[in-house]
């Protein structure tokens, strides 16, 4: 059971809303700190699922805040993105509500929240 400043960034994360327009992406501050600085970045594939080059996207920000919290966890910092589905390259579809793209795209993200801030 979180306690203490865990408790609290996953009481915000589940506060937050998805729409329909977006796709969310937790990953670890380094990521995106690379992401903002090459303006596009791939996934190395750790943890994914499929055979795939490309970086997976939920339509759900629990989902992808789950991810921010394992990494903030680990101590690699945490932040959720919100992504313009419609500015990423190539949205496929792996599951339900669960998307792979061929790269993550700065002038794509919407939104920004580090976890802890």
């Amino acid at each position: 059971m979180p306690k203490g400043e865990e408790l609290d960034i996953a009481t915000e994360i589940s506060k937050m809303g998805s729409s329909s327009r977006c796709v969310y992406r937790g990953m670890c501050t380094k990521e995106y700190k690379n992401l903002i600085k090459d303006k596009i970045i791939v996934s190395k594939g750790v943890g994914n699922t499929r055979d795939i080059i490309g970086s997976y996207v939920a339509t759900d920000i629990q989902l992808a805040g789950r991810f921010a919290l394992r990494a903030w966890k680990d101590g690699l910092g945490g932040v959720i993105l919100t992504f313009d589905r419609e500015k990423l390259p190539h949205l496929n579809q792996a599951d339900p509500g669960n998307y792979y793209v061929d790269f993550l795209a700065a002038k794509a993200i919407r939104g920004v929240y580090i976890l802890g801030r």
